[in-house]
């Protein structure tokens, strides 16, 4: 695809004027003629097309810059093992290499090979002239990461190697078109993965490297991309790509999808996909291909507007459960639909550590009986969580007759944290596995991600009372006031 250039020939008139390229050749001669020297103005490299799409959909052009670590920061997470991939010997060994290695009958793996041509490998020899007391065999070698290029080799680090990660600090050019390339910080080396046949299983490490990022300000919020390049710093198809899609209301929960530079990205109502990188990489172009960002904000449950279509797992009875079960159990009981969105976590005494965020101000028996009070009859109560205790989920939830229902909140429900019950008051562990591409009912009834909410629903589906984002003192009164609005009703 041709690059679009600005001054390409206008004529002037009805073909009668002179045109751009007339001029060029008249001011070419002149120049000429009079010792001028000519200026090249450079053509901006070739855009890449990343995919086409059909019609005309409207596109965002995105700003990019190279996200590079701060130099503090760059010391801590340089030596992050980015992929580890099981890599095996060399058939054949590069003279150089055999040269720079102590033994020469050592076996050579290849780690990886840079853009500019700098290659690395590990040579590795068993230690037998180590015996280690108390084993029978010494898993125990010596290990030499070896640096080379051309004919040329030499021995980055060596020693003896027992086990975990052995990484080298290294410097990646990235590549940028119309630009001097940009050196950044990195990491390679290995790591002994396991035996096969006594013969060791070797996976090569790369640490991590900037990314291409932007954001752009909409009226509704803010669209941000992440561009993950490969190990040499260099887009493909197979690019790793984030889109973050950030409302300015308060209380909205962000939107996120990720995949390959050539998938379609959902977020909420809308789908999006990238179709152009910019040559020198300064921008890349965002297509709406269905939706639009208003219908990501107009979609936050409010009185009056209607329960999404869903598919979740009753954590009790192990079985999906959807919008249509949810508004049947609600016309068979002639009550109404209560959904509490958080989950309870009691703090070992003395304990500091961390605290998972959308605890809920009381425990869930308590809510349903606040909620429920004199209200006949009574709601029927789905209580959300991403986390659950496995004392509880063994014990008082099968042994009970429960006034809700537990409901996970991951559309996966395999995510869901099942916590056991820790005597020493040790780190209870977080949420598991959430991520970009974690589909939540939380994030199809367009609530935020990590806090608590409160959502009601008559039989019909429609909204008759919404609390999103509450914070413990907020929850507390919103109880209070859906049971009030339940009496009114009655």
């Amino acid at each position: 695809m041709a690059s679009a250039r600005k001054y390409d020939a206008v004529v002037t008139g009805e073909g009668t004027g002179p045109t751009h390229s007339h001029l060029s050749m008249v001011s070419l001669l002149l120049a000429v003629m009079i010792g001028t020297p000519v200026v090249s103005f450079a053509q901006a490299p070739t855009p890449i097309v990343v995919q086409s799409v059909p019609g005309s959909p409207t596109t965002f052009t995105i700003p990019l810059t190279l996200q590079t670590q701060s130099q503090g920061a760059a010391q801590q997470t340089r030596y992050n093992a980015r992929s580890r991939d099981n890599v095996t010997a060399l058939d054949r060994i590069p003279d150089s290499i055999k040269a720079v290695m102590k033994n020469k009958d050592a076996s050579v793996f290849p780690l990886g090979t840079l853009s500019s041509g700098e290659s690395y490998h590990v040579a590795l020899s068993s230690a037998k002239d180590l015996s280690i007391l108390g084993r029978e065999q010494s898993r125990m070698w010596y290990a030499q990461i070896i640096k080379s290029e051309g004919d040329k080799a030499e021995v980055m680090k060596e020693g003896y190697y027992a086990g975990a990660d052995v990484q080298i600090p290294i410097q990646v050019p990235i590549k940028r078109p119309s630009a001097e390339p940009m050196v950044v910080d990195s990491s390679i080396g290995f790591n002994i993965s396991g035996y096969s046949n006594d013969a060791p299983t070797i996976q090569a490490l790369r640490g991590t490297l900037p990314t291409l990022g932007g954001s752009l300000n909409t009226e509704e919020g803010k669209l941000n991309v992440t561009l993950n390049l490969d190990d040499n710093g260099e887009f493909s198809p197979n690019t790793n790509v984030t889109v973050n899609f950030t409302p300015l209301k308060i209380g909205l929960p962000e939107r996120n999808a990720s995949g390959t530079a050539t998938d379609t990205l959902t977020l909420g109502p809308a789908r999006m996909a990238i179709t152009e990188l910019a040559g020198d990489r300064s921008s890349v172009k965002l297509a709406l291909l269905d939706g639009t960002l208003k219908s990501i904000v107009d979609q936050q449950l409010s009185v009056g507007t209607t329960m999404p279509n869903f598919s979740q797992v009753n954590l009790l009875t192990r079985r999906f459960m959807s919008r249509a079960d949810v508004l049947k159990e609600a016309r068979d009981a002639n009550t109404v639909a209560v959904f509490v969105f958080g989950d309870v976590r009691q703090t070992p005494p003395g304990w500091g550590g961390m605290q998972t965020t959308g605890l809920l101000p009381v425990g869930i028996d308590q809510i349903a009986r606040i909620i429920s009070a004199e209200v006949v009859p009574p709601p029927q109560i789905y209580w959300v969580v991403r986390e659950v205790e496995m004392g509880d989920y063994f014990g008082k939830y099968a042994a009970e007759d429960l006034p809700y229902t537990l409901v996970a909140d991951f559309t996966d429900p395999v995510k869901t944290s099942f916590r056991g019950v820790q005597q020493n008051y040790g780190y209870y562990g977080g949420y598991s596995g959430e991520d970009a591409s974690s589909t939540t009912l939380r994030q199809l009834f367009n609530l935020p991600a990590r806090t608590c909410s409160l959502v009601a629903f008559d039989d019909a589906g429609q909204v008759i009372y919404s609390l999103a984002n509450a914070n413990a003192e907020q929850m507390t009164g919103g109880i209070g006031e859906l049971n009030k609005l339940l009496l009114e009703r009655k």
